[in-house]
């Protein structure tokens, strides 16, 4: 069996876009009983078990809020050390993710991936979200 070159090697499934809302990963939603999750997939619902055709892409705004973190200081294929996380999104599924080195980060902190920074690309970073203008806390 041949493998795939350059040219013919199918291009990897999109996981985040940006948008003019922020970042956004995508996932899947059942057409059922409305569970959503991630990574996009369209085998079948894993809470009510409907079937495939019963599946669509869903976007889930990537906000939401730190469960835990962890500083990895040795890994196989990206330079060491950075930063991960658990997170908990506001539209439900919990995400793994990279999480900016700027911040010292504890649970309960608010996260919003950030669309701008390309340097662990295709993964989105995750960095404190920022206060909307006009709110205080």
């Amino acid at each position: 069996m041949a493998r795939p070159t350059e040219e013919t090697a199918p291009e990897p499934p999109r996981i985040w876009e940006k948008t003019g809302g922020g970042a956004v990963l995508i996932g899947w939603a059942c057409g059922q009983c409305g569970q959503r999750g991630l990574p996009r997939q369209y085998f079948g619902c894993e809470r009510c078990g409907a079937p495939r055709e019963d599946i669509s892409e869903s976007a889930l705004a990537a906000r939401g809020v730190l469960r835990s973190s962890a500083s990895i200081e040795r890994h196989a294929v990206w330079p060491v050390p950075f930063l991960m996380g658990e997170v908990e999104l506001d539209d439900g599924p919990i995400v793994h993710s990279f999480l900016s080195a700027e911040t010292a980060w504890e649970p309960g902190m608010r996260v919003a991936g950030d669309a701008d920074d390309l340097s662990r690309e295709p993964y989105l970073i995750f960095v404190l979200e920022e206060k909307p203008h006009g709110t205080h806390h």
